[in-house]
Order: C-alpha cells, then structure tokens, then sequence
C-alpha cells in the first residue's frame, strides 16, 4: 500500500487558501524474484478501505504473512500437506532436515560467535560474513 497527499489550493478575493487530503491505495505487482526482480509490473490499483480488507493473504509492512490464531491449524496442515505428508497420516516428529530438502533449502551447521551465543541468522542476500569454523576461533568466509 502507498499513499498519496493531495494538495489543492485557490485564491478568493486575494486570499490563498489550501486545503489536503490523503489517500491510500492498495497496489498488487507481479513479479520474478529470481536473479534479482525480472519482470515487475502493476497488475492492479485501488482504493484502500481498512474496513473491507480481506483477513485471509495480508502481508506486514516487511511483506511477512499475518496469520491470525485462529488460522494457525488450517496454515500448519497446509505446510504439512505440501511438504511433510506422512504426519497428517499418524501423530510423529516432523524433521527439518527433510522438510527442507523437500523445500529445495539447504542447512549448514556454523558458529556465528565464538561463544556459541546466537544460534541462528537468516540472510536474504548474499554478503560475506566472518564466522567460526571451530570453537576455538578460526575464521571462515
């Protein structure tokens, strides 16, 4: 969503008067998130009303899915349908491992810190990143 102040000014009389407003709109874009952005384009604008907005498929203002608690159950099975069948079969541990495989993801087991104190990063673009190879402090890149 963007929005957009307007302005709109006139003189009566010899005084300037102005007055504004501002409009949200709901833009939906299409796009190849591979190698970067291919192919961006505007396949629709309209006016934003919070009353009329959907529940279901909002997105933060990072883009990340807002999901309501009582969606949780029908998100988690869809997931499982998709990626880890065999547990909506019987009751069982579900391994990451394998489900990020089915995910075409990979895993790599590094110590960010020396001290071991963060256990997990995630990164959305490629950067060099000093991290320790061993607990005794070696470098990697």
């Amino acid at each position: 969503m963007f929005f957009a102040e307007i302005q709109i000014a006139e003189t009566v009389k010899g005084n300037r008067e102005t007055d504004g407003l501002i409009q949200w709109f709901r833009i939906s874009c299409a796009a190849i998130l591979e190698d970067g952005l291919q192919d961006f384009g505007v396949t629709d604008v309209s006016i934003y009303m919070k009353q009329r907005e959907n529940k279901e498929n909002r997105l933060s203002e990072y883009l990340v899915p807002v999901i309501s608690k009582d969606q949780l159950d029908q998100v988690a099975e869809g997931f499982l349908e998709k990626y880890y069948p065999e547990a909506l079969e019987k009751p069982m541990k579900v391994p990451a491992r394998k489900i990020a495989e089915r995910m075409g993801l990979g895993i790599r087991e590094i110590h960010i810190t020396k001290t071991g104190s963060v256990f997990g990063q995630i990164y959305f673009r490629m950067l060099k990143l000093d991290i320790m190879t061993s607990i005794l402090g070696s470098k990697s890149q």
